[in-house]
């Protein structure tokens, strides 16, 4: 049976080729790969290769012929019972569909500079279509993807990070199908079924036989493979869609020397097989990890066969995390933990981590901004006493914290430069190498204090409200008017918070700023994730603290994402996620959020970059807070790991990459109850008891 943090893959077609390679890459990372192929005796050949490169104990063969369903669920049997689950399902398996003249192909390749040759007058030498070789395409490139999601999804669910990669190809861009309507009915994301995805198929081959391809605007050269994979890359955004919990991605490998292409081609098997490798071998940053919720998210995500690397402002303490993380406790592999000090308010630091990034591994996939302090000295004593007569409760009102805290223009100024100005540093910094990912990610760790119900004055909330207007300058005007009122005393008069006001400051320009970044940068994935507040200890608020919360917790994000944004746009699939807390939440109306009245019938969704779907990313992201009520029972260790699930849900967002171009992100929600805190993401509710999330 399964070892629980050994991770299991399949990868159909694998006995040569993309998919050979794409079996050793995973292998050599240490994941169980299940090799599969037709031909029983090819495909033992590629084992018994692979056990030579020293992969014996990371490789097993299965035969598998994916047209076959009886043979689709032999291998099922076969994974259950000896892994009893599967986490990573490569769909390579694919044909041309064509009897292909290999001295054409490579004449015409030579005439396109060594890129693939397109055109009719190319392909009228190159190929003979005929109507088995067209069925055969489809059935296996698309319908035999399909019956390996059927057939191992039970399998898939049992996993705690599924993925599923398809292995697509730019000929699947809808600009290759003349036809309007059909575009249209793949590109239109909301009415997309598997049964309209058939229906086209079934039109194509009947004017296949007809002869009327031209006539009826199919594609007249490779039409098969060119359909069999824009309906493909169709299918895996039905998938993304229906299973949100499992991160889905459609990616072209390029063209590739293989047999397929009579061995031409811009990029070598090894080359091709880095793309669907690279989906579930990311690299990622925590700022603030040594302890708590940082720590928690390192080790979930470390456990998740991530690299991740852990930073500390205090190096011996990060240290000592990274040992402790290592350690028989934990038993997690130093391969997949490195440590980098780390201190978000110092720009400096930030460009000494994202160099040492950069020389490591050359990308960043996750930025996670979870480094945050509170910018007030509480009253241990007064706070438990608080949060007793709340019932266990997070104490709420002003009442309670007249005796629970003192506020300071310190602490606003450093809450303030840590928990916004130093994300704002980090996403800056590390927009270049974001941009080099496929699938890059920010999650910015937010708090329910952030919620715009708790900031009276009006006029601040519809300003922090009007997303369309936001802007980064009308941020830093309301965070230095509240530092000025501050100052001079004036808080409740001005209608700010009056009680761990730099907070919930910055905790609210956070989640605004993640809204900005999420609008800025619409290739990347922008979360918001909200995390539950749990104070260690009791302070007491002071100006200086508050002040530090604000320049902290607003400002540091503002300069993580003004100092990573060049590194970032080098990632064809980056993401923000500003860890904001569930304080950041904007309590909203559902009319000012776009959300219609039945939102179960209509999922809303973000700005659409130009360009057809197929070029495009489809996510579901999904954001959560939880009260600090939860936490009220079991260990520190317990509580932070259920906890931390929230962020690390986040973070394990499916998507669908076809190609390094503009995405497009939609937020499915089933509850009229729901309400939007901002246009890249949404809150809803967590139990930490049941482990389960609503909406």
């Amino acid at each position: 049976m399964a070892d629980l943090a050994q991770r299991y893959a399949v990868v159909t077609g694998s006995n040569k080729g993309i998919g050979y390679e794409t079996v050793r890459q995973l292998a050599s990372n240490g994941i169980m790969v299940v090799l599969t192929s037709r031909d029983e005796n090819r495909g033992l050949e590629a084992v018994e290769k692979l056990k030579a490169d020293g992969l014996s104990d990371k490789v097993v063969f299965h035969q598998l012929d994916v047209a076959d369903p009886a043979s689709v669920a032999s291998l099922a049997d076969f994974i259950r019972n000896q892994f009893g689950k599967l986490d990573i399902l490569v769909n390579n398996a694919g044909i041309g569909g064509l009897i292909l003249d290999s001295d054409a192909f490579t004449k015409f390749t030579q005439l396109a500079g060594g890129g693939f040759p397109l055109g009719e007058d190319a392909w009228s030498e190159i190929a003979i279509p005929t109507v088995e070789g067209t069925k055969e395409c489809l059935n296996i490139n698309y319908y035999g993807a399909k019956r390996m999601v059927d057939g191992l999804l039970p399998l898939l669910q049992l996993s705690d990070s599924a993925k599923i990669v398809n292995v697509s190809s730019f000929l699947g861009s809808l600009k290759h199908i003349p036809n309007e309507g059909v575009r249209e009915v793949l590109n239109d994301v909301e009415s997309l079924t598997e049964e309209k995805v058939d229906e086209l198929l079934n039109k194509f081959l009947k004017d296949f036989k007809e002869g009327s391809l031209e006539k009826e605007g199919w594609p007249t050269y490779i039409s098969a493979y060119i359909l069999s994979k824009a309906c493909l890359n169709a299918y895996t955004r039905i998938l993304a869609k229906k299973y949100p919990n499992f991160k889905i991605n459609s990616v072209c490998p390029g063209f590739v020397k293989t047999d397929l292409t009579c061995n031409s081609g811009q990029f070598t098997a090894i080359e091709g097989a880095q793309n669907p490798v690279r989906l579930a071998l990311l690299p990622h940053v925590v700022t603030g990890s040594n302890k708590g919720i940082g720590f928690e998210i390192v080790r979930q995500l470390a456990s998740n066969g991530i690299k991740v690397v852990l930073t500390s402002r205090d190096e011996k303490i990060g240290l000592e995390a990274v040992e402790k993380l290592k350690s028989d406790e934990y038993g997690l592999s130093s391969d997949k933990i490195v440590f980098h000090q780390l201190d978000v308010t110092d720009p400096d630091s930030i460009a000494s981590l994202a160099d040492f990034i950069k020389n490591q591994f050359g990308k960043l996939d996750i930025l996670v901004n979870n480094a945050g302090i509170a910018g007030v000295i509480l009253d241990a004593d007064a706070y438990t006493k608080a949060t007793k007569l709340a019932g266990g409760d997070f104490p709420d009102g002003e009442d309670y914290w007249n005796e629970i805290e003192t506020p300071s223009i310190e602490g606003a100024k450093e809450c303030l430069n840590t928990n916004y100005c130093a994300a704002k540093r980090m996403v800056e910094e590390f927009v270049p190498l974001l941009r080099l990912s496929d699938s890059a990610r920010i999650v910015n760790v937010s708090s329910l204090k952030g919620l715009l119900k708790y900031i009276p004055n009006e006029s601040i909330r519809q300003a922090l409200d009007d997303v369309e207007s936001l802007t980064e300058e009308r941020i830093d005007k309301l965070s230095d008017k509240y530092l000025q009122d501050f100052e001079e005393g004036s808080l409740e008069k001005e209608g700010w918070s009056s009680y761990l006001s730099a907070y919930t400051v910055s905790k609210a320009i956070l989640n605004a700023y993640t809204r900005i970044l999420a609008r800025k940068y619409t290739d990347f994935l922008v979360n918001c994730a909200g995390a539950p507040v749990h104070w260690s200890n009791i302070m007491t608020q002071t100006y200086q603290l508050a002040e530090e919360c604000l320049q902290t917790n607003y400002y540091g994000a503002k300069r993580m994402a003004e100092a990573l944004i060049p590194l970032l746009q080098l990632s064809d699939s980056t993401r923000f996620v500003n860890v904001s807390s569930s304080m950041g939440t904007l309590k909203i109306t559902v009319k000012w959020s776009n959300w219609p009245t039945k939102v179960e019938e209509e999922p809303f969704r973000l700005p659409v970059a130009s360009g057809d779907l197929s070029d495009t990313i489809t996510t579901t992201e999904r954001s959560v807070k939880r009260r600090s009520s939860r936490l009220s029972s079991g260990s520190s260790s317990t509580k932070h790991r259920k906890v931390l699930k929230l962020v690390v849900e986040v973070l394990k967002n499916r998507t669908v990459i076809v190609r390094s171009t503009p995405i497009r992100c939609e937020s499915e929600k089933t509850d009229t109850s729901s309400r939007l805190s901002m246009k890249s993401y949404s809150f809803g509710s967590f139990d930490i008891e049941k482990e389960s999330f609503r909406f």
